[in-house]
C-alpha cells in the first residue's frame, strides 16, 4: 500500500513539473537595520533562459506574491536603498533584507551628463527635487516647486507672472528646458514659471554654475531641466488629480500611458483656473489677475536593442483677464483687457547605440509661441463691449525657435577617457506689430566639445569648448573646466568649476516694444552682447551611523558680467533695455540635513549673495557690494504604520538691492525688503498609493505685499511702493488617483 501511495505521489510531483504546474511564491522584503517592510518596491522577475520576464510593485508591507515552476532571478529597486539582486532556487517563502544607501536619495539625473547616473557621482553639482516632494508640497507649477529651494529666489509680477535667480543672477542667465528642449516666450526677459504645470512631472534637476559649453546663451548661472513621467514598467497605466485651494484655485488634470512591446504612447491633459486676488480685495480689478490654463502633452515612443525614438508634442493655452477699475464720474463703465497666451511644441529624438558606451542622440525641436492682446471699452449697465483701436490696445506677437542638437558620446576610448562631440543649432523669428520692422530673426550656430579624463577613482577632470556662430554678435571661444575629487572613503565629495560666458540679447530685448496698463518697455536694436566668467567651488559629506545619516553642503561662487542688459528710465514714463558696465555677484551657502532612516528628516541651510555694479566711468561709477541672506528649512515625518507623511517648511527671504531711474533719469539705489514664508502639508495614502490625500495651508505668516523702493514690479517706476510676494494665506487639499497593470 505504502509503495503504491509513493508511485501516486511522484507520478503527480512529474506531472506537475510536465505540465508546468506553478507553486507560489512569497517575498517580504525588509530594511537590513530596521527589519522594518520596504513598502512600494518594485520588483523585476525573470527565469535564468531569459524566456519569462515579470514586474510587479510590492505592498505596504513589503510583501510580493506570484507563481512560478522555474528557478528564477529577481532584482529590486526602491529608492533609497542598494538594488538587490538575488536568485530564488524554488517556490516557498523569503525574507530578503534591502541595505539603506546614503548616497542613493538623490536618484539618477540625465542633465549635461554623457550617460544617466547617480546625482552624487556627476561632475557638475545637481540638485533633484522628486516628484513626491512635489505632491507633497502640492506645488502646481514650477514657481511653487522651487520656492523654498536653497540659493534660488522667486520674484512674481501680478500680471507677468513668477521669475527665479539662481545664484544671484536672474531668470535671463537661467536655462529653462523641459526634456533638454529650452522654453521660449520670455517676458521682460524671464520665463513666466507659472506657466509650467507640475502634473505631468517625474523630478526637477537644477544644475547650478555654468553651463555654457553644453547649453550656450541664458546659462550662466546654472540650467533647469524638468523631466516628465514615462511609463516604462507597467503595461498601462492611468491617473487623475485634482487640487483646490481657498484662494480661488481650481486645478484639474487626467491621463494615461500603455505599452505594446518596445512600442509605447502617453497622453495627458489639465486645466487650471485661478479667480485673481487683491488685497483687499477690489471685487473687480484684481492685483493678482485671473487666469485660466489648459495642457495638453503626448507622445510614442520605440525602443529597440540598439536604437530608440521618441516624438512627444506639448500644448500650452492661457487666458488672463486684466479687468480694469470703474471710471468716474458714475462708476458703470471700465476698460477691460485680455491676454491669449499659446505655446506649442514638438520635439523629436533618436537615439543610436553604435556599441558598448558609443552613442549617438540627436533632437529637433520646434516652438511656436504667440500672445495676443485685445482692449475693451465695456458699459456694464448694457454689458456692452467695444474694441479698441489704438497702437497699444490690441497686438498680436508670435515668436518661432527650431532646435537642431546632435551628439556623439564614446566611455570606451579607455578605462580612463571619455568625451563627447556635439552641434547645437538655435533660429529664432519673432513677428509681430511691436517688432521693430515688423519681422526679426536672429540665429546661432555652435559646436561644443569635451573630455573627461579619470585617472583614479577618485579624480576626475572634464574640460570643455564651445564656438559658435551669432547671425549678430560676434561670439567668442567658450572654455570650461569641471573637476570632482571623491576620496576612496567615499564620504567628502569636492567639485570645482570655471567657465566663460556669452549671452546675445534676446530678440524681445533687442526689438519688442509691449505696453500694457502696467508695464510700457521698449526694445533696444542697440545692445552689445554679454560676456562673463564664473567660479564655482562646492564640497558635500556624507556621513552614515547605522539607521542617521548626516549631510553637509558647502558651496562658494563669483560671477563676473560686462555689459550686463537691464532695464533704466528712458524718459518720463518709457523704459528701455540698456548695458551696465560690469555687474558682479559672489556669495556661498551652507546646508546640512539630517535623516534618520526611514521616517524622519531634518533640514537647514543659508545662503548669502553679494552683488555689485559698475554703471559708468569715475570715483563714484561702482556701487558698493550689498548684500541678502536667504534661510531654508524643512522637517519631514513619515508616519509608516498609517501611510501618512508630514512637512514643514519654512524660508526667509532677504532684503535685496535694485537700481532704477528717477524722474531726473539719475541711477538710484532702492531696495526690496525681505520677508518669511511658512508652508505645512500632510499626505495620507491608500491602496498601495492609488489613492493620495494631501491637505495643507501655504504662506501661514500672510504675506501679501512687501515694501519696496525703486522699480517696483508690475508699475515700473520709482519711489517708494509695494512689492507683491504672494496671495495671503490660503489652504488647500488635492486628491490624486493612480492606476497600474503590470
Amino acid at each position: 500500500m505504502r509503495f503504491l501511495i509513493k508511485i501516486i505521489l511522484t507520478g503527480l510531483l512529474v506531472g506537475f513539473h510536465f505540465f508546468g504546474i506553478s507553486a507560489q511564491t512569497t517575498i517580504t522584503l525588509v530594511d537590513s537595520k530596521t527589519s522594518e517592510p520596504v513598502s512600494f518596491a518594485h520588483v523585476c522577475f525573470e527565469s535564468m533562459d531569459k524566456s519569462v520576464m515579470q514586474n510587479l510593485i510590492a505592498d505596504e508591507k513589503g510583501l510580493v506574491t506570484f507563481e512560478h515552476n522555474i528557478p528564477f532571478q529577481l532584482a529590486v529597486t526602491a529608492i533609497g536603498y542598494t538594488t538587490l539582486i538575488d536568485t530564488i532556487p524554488r517556490s516557498g517563502s523569503y525574507t530578503l533584507k534591502m541595505e539603506y544607501s546614503s548616497f542613493d536619495m538623490e536618484g539618477v539625473v540625465v542633465t549635461a551628463q554623457y550617460s544617466p547616473q547617480k546625482a552624487d557621482k556627476s561632475i557638475y553639482n545637481v540638485a533633484v527635487i522628486d516628484n513626491r516632494k512635489i505632491r507633497q508640497k502640492g506645488a502646481v507649477n514650477l514657481s511653487q516647486a522651487l520656492n523654498n529651494e536653497l540659493g534660488i529666489r522667486i520674484s512674481n509680477d501680478a500680471a507677468l507672472g513668477s521669475s527665479m535667480s539662481l545664484q544671484g543672477l536672474s531668470g535671463e542667465h537661467v536655462k529653462i528646458l523641459i526634456d533638454g528642449v529650452p522654453v521660449i516666450g520670455r517676458m521682460n526677459g524671464n520665463i513666466d514659471l507659472s506657466q509650467i504645470n507640475m502634473y505631468n512631472v517625474d523630478h526637477i534637476e537644477v544644475v547650478e554654475g555654468p553651463m555654457s559649453v553644453v547649453y550656450g546663451s541664458n546659462a550662466l548661472a546654472g540650467a533647469v531641466n524638468i523631466i516628465t513621467k514615462e511609463n516604462t514598467r507597467g503595461k498601462y497605466s492611468a491617473w487623475a488629480n485634482s487640487h483646490l485651494e481657498s484662494v480661488g484655485v481650481y486645478n484639474f488634470d487626467l491621463g494615461g500611458a500603455a505599452n505594446f512591446g518596445r512600442h509605447s504612447v502617453s497622453l495627458t491633459g489639465s486645466r487650471n483656473f485661478f479667480a485673481g486676488f487683491s488685497d483687499p480685495d477690489t471685487s473687480r480689478s484684481k492685483q493678482w489677475k485671473p487666469k485660466l490654463q489648459y495642457n495638453l502633452d503626448g507622445y510614442y515612443k520605440y525602443t529597440g536593442e540598439r536604437f530608440g525614438i521618441k516624438a512627444d508634442l506639448r500644448y500650452f493655452d492661457e487666458t488672463i483677464q486684466n479687468k480694469g477699475p470703474l471710471l468716474p464720474p458714475y462708476h458703470e463703465k471700465a476698460f477691460d483687457t485680455w491676454y491669449y497666451t499659446n505655446r506649442l511644441s514638438e520635439k523629436i529624438q533618436a537615439d543610436y547605440r553604435i556599441s558598448e558606451g558609443r552613442m549617438m542622440d540627436l533632437v529637433f525641436s520646434h516652438s511656436w509661441y504667440t500672445r495676443v492682446k485685445h482692449t475693451y471699452f465695456k458699459d456694464l449697465t448694457t454689458l456692452e463691449e467695444v474694441m479698441l483701436k489704438g497702437e497699444s490696445d490690441n497686438d498680436t506677437t508670435t515668436f518661432t525657435s527650431y532646435l537642431v542638437r546632435a551628439t556623439f558620446t564614446d566611455e570606451q576610448i579607455s578605462d580612463k577617457m571619455s568625451y563627447q562631440l556635439g552641434t547645437d543649432i538655435n533660429l529664432e523669428n519673432g513677428e509681430g506689430r511691436r517688432i521693430q520692422d515688423g519681422s526679426q530673426y536672429i540665429g546661432d550656430y555652435a559646436a561644443f566639445a569635451s573630455l573627461k579624463y579619470e585617472p583614479s577613482a577618485s579624480f576626475s577632470f572634464q574640460p570643455g569648448l564651445r564656438y559658435g556662430y551669432n547671425t549678430k554678435y560676434n561670439s567668442p571661444l567658450v572654455p570650461s573646466l569641471n573637476i570632482r575629487y571623491q576620496p576612496s572613503a567615499g564620504a567628502h565629495i569636492l567639485r570645482a568649476s570655471y567657465a566663460r560666458g556669452f549671452r546675445a540679447p534676446s530678440l524681445k530685448e533687442l526689438y519688442l516694444y509691449f505696453v500694457d496698463i502696467n508695464h510700457n518697455l521698449r526694445g533696444n536694436p542697440d545692445l552689445q552682447a554679454e560676456y562673463s566668467h564664473n567660479f564655482n567651488l562646492s564640497w558635500d559629506h556624507n556621513r552614515m551611523k547605522n539607521t542617521n545619516r548626516y549631510t553637509f553642503q558647502a558651496g562658494l561662487f563669483y560671477n563676473s558680467i560686462n555689459n550686463r542688459i537691464t532695464l533704466a528710465l528712458d524718459s518720463a514714463t518709457l523704459y528701455s533695455y540698456i548695458n551696465v558696465d560690469w555687474h558682479r555677484t559672489a556669495g556661498g551657502k551652507l546646508n546640512f540635513k539630517y535623516a534618520l532612516h526611514p521616517r524622519f528628516t531634518f533640514q537647514v541651510g543659508l545662503f548669502q549673495v553679494a552683488r555689485q555694479s559698475v554703471l559708468g566711468e569715475g570715483d563714484n561709477s561702482s556701487t558698493p557690494w550689498r548684500l541678502s541672506t536667504d534661510v531654508t528649512s524643512s522637517t519631514t515625518y513619515n508616519w509608516m504604520s498609517r501611510n501618512i507623511r508630514f512637512l514643514i517648511s519654512y524660508k526667509y527671504t532677504g532684503r535685496q538691492p535694485q537700481f532704477y531711474s528717477n524722474a531726473e533719469g539719475e541711477i538710484e539705489e532702492g531696495f526690496i525688503e525681505g520677508f518669511h514664508m511658512l508652508d505645512a502639508s500632510v499626505t495620507k495614502s491608500w491602496m498601495n498609493e492609488r489613492f493620495i490625500l494631501g491637505i495643507g495651508a501655504n504662506n501661514l505668516f500672510n504675506y501679501t505685499n512687501i515694501e519696496s523702493s525703486g522699480l517696483t514690479t508690475g508699475a515700473h517706476s520709482g519711489g517708494a511702493g509695494s512689492y507683491p510676494v504672494g496671495w495671503g494665506r490660503s489652504w488647500f487639499v488635492s486628491l490624486r488617483f493612480n492606476f497600474q497593470k503590470f
